[in-house]
């Protein structure tokens, strides 16, 4: 899961390389002091419902349905 952060803002990828994996939430560490107030996630493109909130230095990101990741494909996440 390659990471990239950038002042206040933050992305994260999941690209799945075989088999498939079910999701319906997400945890990221946040960088020191992060407020995130904005979170893009999309599945291949696709933008996918979420909530979100920050607990312990990290943001946990709850789908609105569970998302069905299968192998060569891929999740993106921008938190702003």
């Amino acid at each position: 899961m390659p990471n990239k952060r950038n002042g206040a803002t933050q992305q994260e990828t999941i690209e799945l390389k075989w088999g498939k994996l079910r999701l319906r939430r997400l945890a990221f560490a946040l960088a020191e002091k992060a407020a995130p107030t904005n979170i893009r996630l999309s599945a291949d493109g696709v933008d996918l419902n979420c909530k979100h909130r920050v607990e312990n230095d990290r943001i946990v990101i709850d789908l609105a349905a569970e998302t069905v990741l299968q192998a060569g494909h891929k999740i993106e996440i921008a938190i702003s």
